[in-house]
């Protein structure tokens, strides 16, 4: 289901349930992709007025790789330097709507003491009604490109690419008196 057109929520994200994995090739030819585990955050969105804010929290010593030995080199200053930069933060302001549904959000993504823009592609956001027993919640699956220079994680850039894929898969409970109407049945 889509939220209702006719009116606006707010959420929280469910940490429990969302995930940021990223994926970057290394020797030129082998992907290695990862996942940040703690992320909390906020959207709200307004159908009627095509409007919505999509921010998020990333606890950057939350990464993991597919070895203890890459989770460590992954924390280490050679890339994300979670000693010095502990946090990642995303704050997407301007979206687009295409046909009724949310389909971009443009922000800013802060890494490694740097912002500079991100635009994540929606490629899905699904509400359930709620019930009884679970608030009414919504997915949103969202996928981006940065460049690791362009945010100074330039180590090892001969062994690892510069384009890192982004994918943001988001669990979100609205939150308020609105949480019970957002979507139509």
């Amino acid at each position: 289901m889509h939220p209702d057109p006719t009116t606006a929520a707010e959420y929280t994200v469910d940490s429990a349930h969302t995930v940021v994995t990223f994926e970057v090739r290394r020797f030129g030819f082998l992907n290695q992709s990862g996942r940040f585990e703690g992320v909390t955050g906020r959207a709200a969105v307004d159908d009627r007025s095509q409007a919505a804010e999509f921010d998020l929290v990333i606890d950057a010593a939350s990464v993991r790789a597919s070895n203890g030995a890459l989770t460590r080199i992954m924390r280490s200053d050679d890339f994300f330097d979670v000693a010095r930069y502990p946090t990642i933060l995303y704050s997407g302001q301007q979206v687009t709507f295409s046909n009724g549904a949310l389909a971009r959000i443009d922000g800013n993504l802060t890494l490694h003491g740097v912002t500079g823009p991100l635009t994540l592609v929606v490629t899905g956001f699904d509400c359930a009604s709620p019930s009884l027993l679970v608030d009414m919640r919504c997915v949103i699956s969202a996928s981006g490109t940065i460049r690791r220079s362009r945010f100074d994680m330039n180590n090892l850039s001969l062994l690892v690419a510069d384009r890192v894929k982004l994918v943001v898969r988001a669990e979100l409970v609205a939150t308020g008196e609105r949480a019970s109407t957002l979507v139509s049945p």
